[in-house]
């Protein structure tokens, strides 16, 4: 499994296991604490964790979906999606789910780790300017 650290802090695929913490994080409550700070346009709802598991496919082993973890704990997550692939115009996003990691700078780290994993394996790392120069 790839894993990228810094100190204390990781971020990786996510795995089947962890599949319960997510769900308890992310869609166990109908209006959790990070919501009020998340992308007001995505509408959120709760859901049981049987519908949740049920979109394992969506959340385990993806390259653009990964956990965030701090001493082994599970805070959070970071994910890209390509916006528009032939321009190059890559979104990416991170979650800290868990309020005791908020402000900590945590999720400083957690992108650095993210951006240095996406300029390293997609074409997005390919010279934005000229699209022609061999620099990497």
């Amino acid at each position: 499994m790839t894993i990228y650290e810094n100190d204390n802090l990781r971020i990786r695929p996510v795995t089947e296991r962890d599949l319960p913490r997510l769900w308890e994080l992310s869609a166990k409550e109908e209006a959790p604490e990070w919501k009020k700070w998340d992308a007001p346009y995505y509408e959120h709802t709760a859901m049981s964790f049987e519908k949740y598991a049920a979109n394992k496919d969506n959340l385990v082993h993806r390259d653009d979906f990964w956990a965030i973890e701090v001493n082994g704990e599970l805070i959070g997550t970071v994910s890209y999606y390509w916006e528009h692939k032939p321009s190059y115009w890559l979104e990416m996003g991170i979650v800290i789910y868990h309020p005791d990691y908020w402000s900590g700078g945590y999720g400083t780290r957690a992108l650095a780790l993210w951006i240095n994993k996406l300029f390293g394996s997609l074409p997005a790392s390919e010279c934005f300017f000229c699209r022609s120069c061999s620099r990497p």
